[in-house]
């Protein structure tokens, strides 16, 4: 249909008391305007999902008629950290159901290593359950023939005792204290950068623009397609490069570079449409996270419980 946005004629011609679900993509401020006004059409009947950019709108859209508000970058931001090999193996969750716990742990610098799961006589050992991995930004359901390599991610699932009891197995695998660089000051990197400092992980941030930069002690100003900007943010000392940029020519050509400059580091990188997510890959990529599938996703989990 065609119409303007904040034209409740166009919402009726769609027949909006009839939708299952309104999602609105825009501007915070625009994207309040729909949510108000698919309310005041459909009343309670017809859930609205919002994206928003600013924390500070979270409030607003609820208050406009959003009952589901999605802050797609800082979700992205935690995914992208959750994927960087940190100081040690533990499990660390990042979500429940009731009292079942999922949480993700990284196979690196473990026993587990070129092993089955099966091999591994893992849910007898640890008393969890692999219900998939993630290995080159790819999830996979997992089963006894799963074979685990340096890239994997477990995601297990299990009681609190379960994975306190994951943790007190594996914890005495620890990695060298990491030093990560993430290329981009925007909405995703810094999201990235404060689920880094969750974890402990020290980060340096590269933007090109001043007016991001938040904290200079944390933050490398300049290009990262120039060797010295990279240099100065310690590329070389870095476990893990991870490239948030909006745009996917700018990350394909990063991952290049960072790829040749350091062939044993790990690269990370967002994508914004999900076409080069292959491309992102022969680039060099370990990992790869796709903004419009997570947001695909995101939403068809709110329409199937809805």
């Amino acid at each position: 249909a065609v119409g303007d946005l904040d034209d409740p004629e166009a919402f009726r011609n769609v027949r909006v008391e009839q939708s299952a679900m309104v999602v609105a993509t825009g501007k915070d401020e625009a994207n309040a305007n729909i949510a108000f006004t698919v309310r005041e059409l459909a009343d309670n009947k017809v859930r609205v999902v919002t994206l928003a950019k600013s924390e500070a709108s979270i409030d607003i859209l609820e208050l406009a008629g959003s009952r589901n508000v999605i802050r797609l970058g800082e979700m992205m931001g935690q995914f992208l950290a959750r994927r960087t090999i940190g100081n040690d193996a533990l499990a660390h969750v990042i979500g429940h159901f009731d009292e079942l716990l999922i949480a993700e742990a990284m196979v690196v610098g473990t026993p587990l290593v070129d092993k089955t799961l099966a091999e591994c006589n893992f849910r007898e050992m640890s008393h969890t359950s692999v219900v998939g991995v993630w290995d080159r930004g790819q999830y996979k359901g997992a089963g006894p023939d799963t074979k685990l390599s340096e890239s994997t991610v477990l995601v297990l699932a299990g009681s609190k005792d379960m994975i306190q009891n994951y943790n007190q197995l594996f914890c005495i695998y620890q990695t060298e204290e990491s030093h990560v660089v993430i290329i981009g000051g925007g909405r995703v990197g810094r999201a990235t950068a404060r689920a880094l400092a969750k974890r402990g992980l020290r980060y340096t941030i590269i933007e090109e623009l001043p007016e991001r930069i938040r904290n200079k002690k944390y933050y490398v100003e300049g290009s990262a397609a120039r060797i010295e900007v990279l240099e100065e943010a310690k590329i070389r000392e870095a476990s893990t490069v991870i490239i948030t940029t909006g745009q996917d020519d700018t990350n394909i050509y990063l991952t290049i570079y960072c790829r040749k400059l350091c062939p044993e580091i790990q690269v990370i990188s967002r994508a914004n449409t999900e076409r080069n997510v292959g491309t992102l890959h022969r680039a060099g990529a370990d990992f790869v996270a796709s903004y419009a599938s997570m947001g695909a996703n995101i939403i068809f989990n709110l329409l199937k419980h809805s």
